[in-house]
């Protein structure tokens, strides 16, 4: 629940590779932090809430033209709706074909048995 590490995982997560369920997580954390907003948490609230914001700019290439927190809110998870399913599709797909770690002919090595 520290801001200051919440703040980190949303850094962490802007520089993920595999985009769908990062931009899920942070469209959903943000979604529920404007929701939640108290007056005593503003501060630390707005960090978050941009925090959010920019790493999910990183992910998607994308910016809302809303500034406030609730229409930053409003446009991710629009966002998220129109687009995270095929995202998520695209990824999963790309995940089944990807080439085995190691090419077929090398030579064994000590880890092969």
């Amino acid at each position: 629940p520290a801001p200051g590490v919440r703040i980190a995982a949303a850094e962490a997560l802007g520089a993920a590779t595999v985009k769908a369920d990062a931009i899920k997580a942070l469209a959903y954390a943000l979604t529920d932090v404007v929701g939640s907003s108290k007056s005593e948490n503003s501060v630390n609230d707005a960090k978050l809430i941009d925090a959010y914001d920019r790493a999910l700019q990183k992910l998607t290439g994308e910016n809302s033209p809303q500034r406030q927190a609730q229409g930053l809110g409003n446009f991710w998870m629009t966002w998220w709706k129109l687009h995270g399913e095929e995202l998520a599709t695209k990824e999963r797909q790309a995940r089944e074909t990807e080439p085995p770690p190691r090419p077929a002919n090398l030579p064994k090595d000590s880890f092969d048995k």
